[in-house]
Parts: structure tokens; C-alpha cells; sequence
């Protein structure tokens, strides 16, 4: 079974996040790579997609006995068949959907930027999960790396279905898969999902000074995640660092032009 996610009866306009372009997605294939081909061809690939073929991005988390979460690495004809998988949500526009009898196979399609709108998918997605694991059936939701697209409709479903509170759903989830953070405009979603199916929410985001900067994080991260926060501020530092470095360059290459065109001048 295959249902494309632009064959759903919601309009054309819910199928996009509403604060981005219209993606179109490649073409579904029809079979998945072997862990051999893929390990084959692992060495000649962009450094970008080496990072994400690790074990911590292709590992094929079980979240619960019908559940699975995993990285575009993880995907393999292996996992699908080994796991008995007849359910696949694609949470990206950018990978592949599988076409093969037998696999009911959706894609959600959104970057992993905040202000994409991955909130208005949530249901669909969700329930299509929901709907297998009634028949004793399991699902794989993945995204590029298993980090934050994919993770956020995972804890999206531990809200709705299995009536956890945002802060357990994202621990539970974490105990399983520990590079799982989705991004600061998911996690705010999801703040407002938990609100509707809960009634109330139990995280709520704040800014901190951490390493001489200033980041916002889901409040029980302090606490409970301490390095993950210590992590994020040196990430943040450093790009700012970097960015600082490139308007530097850029002021001092703009200098030496004017410089240039001034000589030019005296010398006519």
C-alpha cells in the first residue's frame, strides 16, 4: 500500500508548511539500499552525508513495541524487513518515498528550520501511526537524521495517542535515541499540541547566559540536560565567532578596495 501524502484529502495549501516555498520531493523509489551498498558507497560521499551515515544517526531506535525512529542511514531493506515495518513517514522533502507493496508509506514535507509549520502535519501523521499499531502493526518515522524533524512528530504522537506530557515524551524518546533535540520552533509546537490534547503544558521555553551567550532552550533542559544546554551555547558562540570573523573579512577586503580605486584616481 503507498499513500503520497499530496493524495490526502486536506487542500492543497495544508500540504506545505505555510511559511516556506512549496517543496517537490524526488521521485519514490522502489526498493531500499543494502547496509552493505551503503557502507560501499559511504567513502566517496560528501562529509555532510558521512556525519549522518554514523551508527548514532542510522541506529534504528525502537521508541515502543509498534515504534521506530531512525536517520535517512537507517533505512535500509535490512531494518524494514528485520523489523517487520509496514508503515514508513518520510518527515522530509528532500528524501525519497519507498513504493513496495505491503508498506503504507507518507511523507511529510519540511525543513528543519523553526519557523517551518510542522505542527499542521502532526495529525495526519500521528494517526496514520496510530492506525497500524492498532493492528499490532509498526512504523518508522525518519528524517534526515533522526534528530528533529522526525523526532518531533514522534513525541507529537507519544502526546496524542499515548497521553504523555511533553516533558516525559521527550525523555522517554531521549533514553532511546540520545541525539534527538528538535528545533526551538518545533518544541514551541509542540508546546502548543500538548496544550491542545492535555489541556495544559508542562514545558515552557526561556533564554539563558550560558559561555557568554544567550540561547533559548526548553526550561527542564537546565536541569535535566545540562550538557545538551552547555553544547548548544558553544555552538552558538562559535558561529557568531564565525560570523563576526566574515564581516571582518568583508569590511577589510571593501577597505582595500576603496584603497585601490584611490591610487587609481591619484594616478590618472
Amino acid at each position: 500500500m503507498h499513500t503520497s501524502y499530496s493524495e490526502q484529502t486536506q487542500p492543497q495549501s495544508a500540504l506545505q508548511p505555510s511559511s516556506s516555498k512549496v517543496r517537490k520531493g524526488p521521485p519514490d523509489v522502489l526498493s531500499l539500499p543494502s547496509e552493505k551498498t551503503l557502507q560501499t558507497l559511504k567513502p566517496n560521499m560528501p562529509r555532510d552525508y558521512q556525519i549522518i551515515m554514523a551508527p548514532i544517526f542510522t541506529d534504528f531506535s525502537q521508541i515502543d513495541e509498534n515504534l521506530y525512529l531512525t536517520g535517512i542511514g537507517g533505512m535500509t531493506r535490512e531494518n524494514i524487513k528485520n523489523h517487520r515495518i509496514t508503515c514508513i513517514v518520510n518527515t522530509t522533502y528532500e528524501a525519497p518515498n519507498l513504493r513496495q507493496p505491503g508498506i503504507d508509506s507518507i511523507r511529510i514535507s519540511v525543513d528543519d528550520t523553526p519557523t517551518d509549520d510542522i505542527g499542521q502535519h502532526f495529525d495526519i501523521g500521528v494517526d496514520k501511526i496510530a492506525e497500524h499499531a492498532k493492528r499490532g502493526e509498526r512504523s518508522v518515522v525518519h528524517c534526515v537524521a533522526g534528530v528533529s524533524r522526525s523526532a518531533a512528530l514522534v513525541i507529537a504522537y507519544l502526546i496524542k495517542h499515548k497521553r504523555m506530557t511533553l516533558h516525559d515524551a521527550f525523555n522517554h524518546v531521549r533514553e532511546r535515541r540520545q541525539v534527538i533535540r528538535p528545533n526551538n520552533g518545533f518544541f514551541k509546537q509542540l508546546i502548543e499540541y500538548e496544550k491542545k490534547h492535555l489541556g495544559k503544558a508542562s514545558v515552557k521555553m526561556i533564554t539563558v547566559e550560558k559561555e557568554g551567550v544567550t540561547i533559548e532552550i526548553p526550561d527542564f533542559f537546565e536541569s535535566e540536560h545540562p550538557r545538551t544546554v552547555q553544547i548548544e551555547a558553544l555552538k552558538t558562540k562559535f558561529k557568531m565567532q564565525q560570523q563576526q570573523g566574515q564581516k571582518e573579512q568583508q569590511s577589510h577586503t571593501e577597505d582595500k578596495k576603496t584603497n585601490t580605486q584611490s591610487d587609481d584616481e591619484l594616478n590618472l
